[in-house]
C-alpha cells in the first residue's frame, strides 16, 4: 500500500525536527518538500513510490548538470529526498553521511588520458590536495563541456567554444571565480598536447576580487586589549587571538599547528600553508610566545 505524500513529507518533518538542527534548515526541508509534492502534483500523482522520488532526484540532477543549482543546493536536495526515503521505508531516521554520486567523466579516450595524465602531474609536482581536488573538477567539467557540444578531442574543438565554457559556469560561479576558474584551465592547455592553440581564448582579463581588509579602531583594539587582560577569555582563546592577529596566520594554519612548529630558541615559527603546501617562517615576539606558553603550562597542569 503506497503512502500518501502528504501525510509521509508531514511525519518526516516531524522526525527532522527531533534530530535538533536549526530552525532555518528545518524550513528549507519543508520548502523542499513543498517542491516535491508541486513534482507528484504536476505527474498527477499523490502518493510517494520509490519511482516518483527516483524521477524527482533525476531531476535534480538534470538541473545541477544544465547549471541552474549549485553542489551545495543539488546535495541539500538530495540529502532531504533519501531521508523521505528512508523515512518511508524504516519510520525512522538518522543522520548519516551519504553517499556522494559518483560524478561523471569525459568518455572520450583522448580527454580520459589527457585528464588522467595531467592529475598524475600535479600530484608528482607536490601540489596541494586543495589544488589538486580544484584542478580535478575543473577540468573535468571543461572536457564534459566539450564533449557535450560534440567535441572528443582538442585539436578539433574551436577557439570559440573555450569562451562559451566560461560563459557557462557564470549560471553557478561568482565573475570573481572566474579568475581562478581561468587559471586552472590555462595550466591543463599549457599540459596537453593540443592545448596550447586554444590558450588564446582563455579569458585574460577576469575580475578581481578585492575584498576590504578590516582594520581595527584605536578603540576597538583597546577595548580587544582589555577584554585579552582579562579573565573572561580562556588561555587557549587568547593565544589563538594573539596569534592571529600578530602573525596573520589563516584560522586554518592556526588550527593546523603543531608544537615542532615552534623554534623556541629562535623565537621563529615555522609552517607550511594549506592553501600552497609552501613554508614559511615568521617571527614569534614575546606576546605571542607567553600567550602560546601559559596555554601549553595550562594543559600540563590539566594532565
Amino acid at each position: 500500500m503506497q503512502a500518501n505524500l502528504q501525510d509521509l513529507t508531514e511525519r518526516t518533518l516531524q522526525e527532522i525536527g527531533k534530530l535538533g538542527l536549526c530552525s532555518e534548515l528545518n524550513r528549507q526541508y519543508k520548502r523542499i518538500y513543498e517542491r516535491l509534492k508541486d513534482f507528484a502534483t504536476n505527474r498527477d500523482e499523490d502518493s510517494y513510490s520509490t519511482q516518483l522520488l527516483g524521477c524527482f532526484l533525476a531531476e535534480i540532477e538534470k538541473r545541477y548538470k544544465s547549471g541552474v543549482i549549485g553542489h551545495c543546493r543539488r546535495n541539500h536536495l538530495r540529502r532531504a529526498s533519501l531521508l523521505l526515503r528512508d523515512y518511508a521505508e524504516s519510520g525512522k531516521l538518522e543522520w548519516k553521511t551519504y553517499r556522494e554520486i559518483s560524478r561523471p567523466m569525459p568518455s572520450s579516450k583522448e580527454f580520459l588520458c589527457l585528464y588522467s595524465q595531467y592529475i598524475d602531474s600535479l600530484r608528482s609536482g607536490g601540489m596541494s590536495k586543495n589544488t589538486i581536488y580544484s584542478s580535478r573538477n575543473l577540468v573535468r567539467q571543461f572536457l564534459l563541456f566539450l564533449e557535450d557540444n560534440g567535441y572528443s578531442a582538442l585539436s578539433e574543438t574551436p577557439l570559440e567554444t573555450v569562451p562559451s565554457f566560461f560563459q557557462h559556469l557564470l549560471a553557478t560561479y561568482q565573475p570573481t571565480s572566474i579568475r581562478t576558474v581561468a587559471s586552472h584551465i590555462r595550466s591543463f592547455l599549457e599540459f596537453a598536447d593540443g592545448g596550447e592553440r586554444l590558450l588564446t581564448a582563455v579569458p585574460s582579463r577576469c575580475v578581481r576580487n578585492r575584498p576590504i581588509i578590516p582594520v581595527l579602531s584605536d578603540e576597538e583594539y583597546a577595548r580587544l586589549k582589555r577584554v585579552l587582560q582579562s579573565s573572561e577569555v580562556s588561555v587557549r582563546d587568547k593565544a589563538i587571538i594573539h596569534l592571529a592577529m600578530r602573525t596573520g596566520l589563516r584560522s586554518v594554519d592556526i588550527v593546523g599547528m603543531k608544537l615542532s612548529d615552534i623554534n623556541w630558541f629562535n623565537d621563529t615559527i615555522a609552517v607550511a600553508q594549506s592553501k600552497t603546501g609552501r613554508p614559511f617562517r615568521i617571527p614569534l615576539s614575546a606576546d605571542v610566545g607567553n600567550c602560546l606558553s601559559s596555554y601549553l603550562n595550562s594543559l600540563k597542569s590539566y594532565n
